[in-house]
């Protein structure tokens, strides 16, 4: 019964790696200490996450530019119609 004792941590803050054993006590911790620390990582997931829309509309209409670019530039064959007709033949 020497190392029974029950005193584990089994959580642990990712920003400071210290020992919580209960999870109101970490949330508690994290909303003081690192309140900062963490709206700047909020922060940055939203400018990335806005980052990765502008680059994804970017490329959409990059690809209708470059689509109607080569509808322009393909030439078209003009449509031959033949507005000649045969003489119905009197019988």
């Amino acid at each position: 019964m020497n190392g029974t004792r029950n005193c584990a941590r089994p959580l642990k803050c990712r920003l400071c790696w210290r020992r919580f054993k209960y999870s109101a006590c970490m949330n508690d911790h994290m909303r003081l200490d690192h309140k900062d620390t963490i709206m700047l990582l909020v922060q940055l997931r939203q400018a990335q996450r806005r980052a990765k829309e502008q680059l994804a509309f970017r490329q959409k209409v990059a690809e209708i530019i470059a689509a109607s670019v080569e509808a322009k530039d393909a030439v078209k064959e003009p449509v031959r119609v033949s507005v000649i007709r045969q003489n119905p033949v009197d019988v």
